[in-house]
């Protein structure tokens, strides 16, 4: 996904190249929304996810709980196919949804580095730095979760679709 994004040595170099302490205050106040975001972001595809795992298991339950009363191939292939679809959402909404290692959090050493003790204004800098590099890290883990959502999404609406395709097909059948 093609961003606007710089590179951390772009920032340093700009977040260094002015004099003026109300653009670090509206760098750090931008910076601090855009950090917010990716994290409201990150939430509400962990809420998607979590409702597509819900609905995907309830199918799996239901197909696996109706497996005995199938009556003939067609059922049975309608049947396997969404129980295969719903399968791969279920497997696709949990990865979106699973704890992530590569979370990139503030540290002490982005708090309190000693290079940039010497004014507020410096230590505000380096903290505009500090939330541009975690923003980037976070916006990254954000866009797989989304990547893995929107594919556990197709594969939940492909496997309702099957079994409503097998009802259907069960009584113009019958």
């Amino acid at each position: 996904m093609p961003t606007n994004d710089l590179s951390k040595e772009d920032v340093k170099r700009i977040v260094y190249s002015y004099n003026e302490p109300k653009i670090t205050d509206e760098l750090y106040s931008f910076g601090s929304m855009l950090l917010a975001d990716v994290r409201g972001r990150s939430g509400h595809i962990d809420s998607k996810a979590a409702t597509i795992f819900g609905w995907s298991t309830g199918i799996l339950v239901f197909l696996f709980t109706e497996l005995n009363r199938s009556r003939g191939l067609v059922e049975l292939t309608f049947g396997a196919a969404s129980g295969f679809f719903c399968l791969l959402a279920v497997i696709s909404s949990f990865l979106a949804l699973r704890a992530r290692d590569e979370w990139k959090w503030p540290s002490d050493r982005d708090w309190f580095e000693t290079s940039a003790l010497s004014s507020a204004e410096d230590l505000k800098r380096f903290h505009i730095r500090s939330i541009h590099e975690i923003k980037q890290a976070q916006r990254q883990v954000t866009d797989r979760k989304g990547v893995l959502l929107l594919r556990s999404q197709k594969c939940l609406i492909i496997g309702a679709g099957l079994i409503a395709l097998g009802i259907v097909s069960k009584f113009l059948f019958v």
